[in-house]
């Protein structure tokens, strides 16, 4: 009780003195666990960050793998598809029949090359050249120095009798394939002639020289036997050659003669410029194709006609089994009154079905007959002036008269209930290749915009929706293995088009996000509605698949980026670099613009950027992947255009500058203009790809004194020491107002800014060009999509109705 009574009487400062501690207490500890998970929340970002960049680097470096696999591909393929050396055997001609025991092999490599011989005779290194001391006393031996210069020189003949030879067999080629075809000039063909005259003499003279030479070193007797046998092939060569001059003579006279006595004087009109041989061919192209054309109308009408034979027998037979079965029941009694009912209804509707048929005989041939006299009417209405016939034809094709019904009496219909897909389309095995090649490497871009985006992405997918529904593993291989490859072949031949690769990357995109959309997977169910999620593949896991069509899709990305590159790599220097819409900044000893350039400004370059924009959107590119293809377009001209700026001391001036600075400054206006519908935060990204070749620029405008040198630092945060040292080393300052570029501005710059890259040394990569090949790592966001499959319709224009059935 006493103690009781001394709490109660503690004063009451004692209590709040102790809150205050707690309250102090708890503060602290509160300030210092929020410390500590703020430190470990920016553990965590940079973290992050680092993660994040890894995952791009190495996202980076397997496209550039894939990429590299796919040029490895194709350099395969191209030697695959490389023929390989032909090699024939020649015998000697009649003109020379003394050394037909000699077998020789020739490798041709193109007119005017030396062609190789292999010979079962002995080569001339074979010879034993020193033998002739045994031989007798009198026999002197040759000197070694000159049998080498000997062995040389006939090496050197050899080859040159062996061009000869060639270009001979070429002639004669030549001559007989023009004897066989309309003549053409044959003053080219003489002084062709005459130069082969020419070259034999000298390698005549070559080879009499050679037989002094021999003579007087007593070479042994098989050479000189073999400078014979050439002697001899080459006299026959001539003779020939002179033969083919004279039979080109006289059919040149008798050619003559008839253009003289058709057209008289003036012969040379025949065959001015080359026309009959230019029309000739060209007439052999067009009956070349249209035999093609023939062949293959006759094909498909015989595929026609069987077809159409087979189902006209399938019913004959049945109508035939149907009579049977039928006539067999008429014939019989009746053995009840629903019988003889039966049989009278049978015989009134058979009646009954004969009448309508022989009316709709009467009908068809009057329709006939009025069809006859509407195309003479229309005939006669174009001969009179009329063109828009056809416009009135359809209008009176669309309106029926009120009572066009009433003309037959037809017993009522009953309709039958609309039928519920349910999204799959059904093929044949052995329609595959026709299906593949009218939906994939028959379709036209001009085609494809006309029908719903997407259109053979969806319906292969709806091929492999019914495959997943069979379980039909086999096929389903067989589907994708044909897809990827004609998909690729189609591209590799039109790899110059930026719509067929806009078209196929769009088209394998949407592919993925249905495999993706219709998974099963619940990352991709959440845009899903209840029809969508019960369309979802019940037995096939295509995930491997997914892979290897966005593998499909990176390599159409890169061949497009590459592609587009190209296309602007051309107006990149005329629209940027020396393009001067202000005039009279550069002065009267300024470079003039290079040939060609003229109206190559930055019109040029935004109306290519603007056709790219619009093949994009209208073949219906993702839009995120519309903004990396247009950030990667924009690397490339800001690359191009800095290593243009590290390569030319031209353009390193204040006035260049402020050019430079204008024309870069239209394509900024572009980028807000027509990517603005993208969001600020991609137009400023975009904006961002820009800043090494603005920062440089406004390097050449900035003042450069000492006092300058960390504004300048700061200014070229996205340049490296080296390139700002070598814009600074090639400035060239104006001669009146402007002073020069001092060493220690230039390596006081160099100092700050080596400094301020050792914080963090990964930042700058220590190049002095800029990568123009790098292509950032792309990426395919998931892309839901709203349309239903069971309401997609196979269009006419793509020719797949009977090929496909709609389940």
């Amino acid at each position: 009780m006493l103690v009781t009574n001394r709490i109660s009487e503690m004063p009451t400062d004692f209590h709040s003195k102790s809150n205050e501690m707690s309250l102090v207490h708890w503060s602290q500890e509160f300030e210092t666990r929020a410390q500590f998970w703020k430190e470990r929340d920016k553990v965590h970002e940079q973290e992050k960050k680092a993660l994040n960049a890894e995952l791009e680097a190495e996202r980076q470096s397997r496209q550039k793998l894939l990429s590299s696999q796919y040029e490895l591909q194709e350099r395969i393929d191209s030697l695959q598809r490389a023929p390989a050396p032909k090699e024939h055997r020649r015998s000697l001609s009649d003109a020379s029949n003394n050394s037909q025991q000699e077998t020789t092999v020739e490798d041709d490599y193109g007119y005017g090359s030396v062609r190789s011989v292999e010979s079962t005779r002995p080569a001339l290194e074979a010879v034993n050249w020193s033998a002739g001391s045994h031989n007798g006393p009198n026999v002197p031996v040759a000197d070694a120095g000159l049998v080498l210069r000997m062995r040389n020189r006939i090496s050197a003949l050899q080859s040159e009798l062996s061009r000869t030879t060639k270009r001979a067999n070429d002639l004669e080629e030549r001559l007989m394939n023009r004897n066989a075809s309309p003549p053409t000039n044959p003053n080219i063909d003489r002084y062709k002639l005459e130069e082969l005259e020419i070259e034999n003499k000298k390698l005549r003279e070559h080879l009499e020289r050679l037989r002094a030479a021999g003579d007087s070193v007593l070479i042994s007797k098989e050479v000189i036997e073999q400078m014979n046998v050439m002697q001899k092939e080459l006299d026959r060569r001539r003779d020939e050659c002179i033969q083919l001059k004279s039979v080109l003579t006289n059919q040149t006279v008798n050619l003559k003669s008839l253009a003289s006595s058709n057209y008289g004087s003036d012969v040379d009109i025949i065959n001015e410029d080359g026309e009959l041989a230019t029309a000739y061919e060209a007439q052999k192209g067009i009956n070349r194709q249209l035999q093609e054309e023939l062949i293959a109308e006759k094909k498909f009408y015989s595929e026609h006609i069987s077809k159409a034979k087979s189902e006209i027998e399938k019913l004959r037979e049945e109508n035939e089994k149907f009579q049977k079965i039928l006539s067999a029941d008429l014939s019989q009694e009746p053995k009840n009154k629903s019988q003889e009912f039966a049989q009278n209804e049978i015989i009134r509707l058979a009646a009954e079905s004969l009448a309508l048929q022989e009316r709709v005989d009467k009908l068809s041939e009057s329709c006939r007959r009025y069809k006859n006299q509407i195309r003479l009417l229309v005939n006669k209405l174009k001969e009179v002036g009329i063109e828009d016939v056809n416009d009135i034809l359809e209008q009176n094709d669309t309106t029926a008269p009120p009572n066009a019904s009433m003309t037959l009496e037809i017993a009522p219909v009953t309709r039958k209930k609309e039928r519920e897909y349910l999204g799959m389309f059904e093929y044949k095995i052995q329609d595959e290749g026709v299906i593949i090649k009218k939906l994939i490497s028959d379709l036209k871009p001009k085609v494809a915009v006309t029908l719903l985006p997407g259109l053979p992405a969806y319906i292969l997918f709806m091929m492999l929706r019914h495959m997943d529904h069979v379980d039909d593993e086999p096929k389903m291989h067989q589907l994708m293995k044909a897809v990827r490859t004609a998909v690729k072949k189609t591209l590799k031949k039109r790899a110059e088009s930026v719509e067929y690769n806009a078209l196929w990357l769009a088209n394998m995109l949407r592919l993925l996000n249905n495999l993706r959309q219709y998974s099963g997977d619940t990352i991709y169910q959440s845009a899903n509605t209840p029809r969508q999620n019960q369309q979802c593949l019940r037995i096939f896991d295509l995930s491997e698949y997914r892979q290897v069509l966005s593998d499909i899709a990176v390599w159409i990305y890169q061949g497009l980026i590459n592609l587009l590159e190209r296309q602007l790599e051309r107006l990149i220097v005329p629209a940027i670099m020396e393009h001067e819409e202000i005039s009279g900044l550069s002065g009267p000893t300024s470079r003039p613009p290079p040939t060609g350039s003229v109206g190559a400004g930055p019109a040029r370059l935004k109306q290519e950027l603007s056709a790219t924009h619009d093949h994009l959107h209208t073949y219906s590119v993702d839009q995120s992947l519309r903004l990396m293809i247009f950030k990667q377009l924009f690397y490339y001209i800001c690359a191009y255009s800095v290593n243009q700026l590290l390569l030319r001391k031209d353009l390193c001036c204040w006035a260049k500058g402020l050019q430079i600075r204008y024309n870069i400054s239209h394509l900024e206006t572009w980028i807000k203009e027509h990517l603005a519908e993208y969001g600020q935060k991609s137009v400023e990204e975009i904006l961002g790809v820009l800043k090494p070749i603005t920062q440089a620029v406004q390097l050449l405008q900035a003042r450069k004194s000492m006092q300058d040198v960390q504004s300048t630092v700061d200014m070229c945060a996205n340049l490296n020491a080296m390139q700002v040292c070598k814009i600074l080393n090639m400035y060239t300052p104006a001669e009146d107002y402007e002073v020069k570029v001092t060493r220690e501005f230039i390596h006081e710059i160099q100092k700050k800014m080596q400094e301020k890259a050792g914080v963090n040394p990964d930042k700058e990569p220590q190049n002095l060009l800029m990568d123009t090949k790098m292509i950032f790592s792309v990426q395919f966001p998931f892309n839901p999509s709203p349309i239903r499959l069971e309401a997609i319709e196979l269009p006419e224009v793509l020719e797949l109705e009977g090929l496909l059935t709609k389940i």
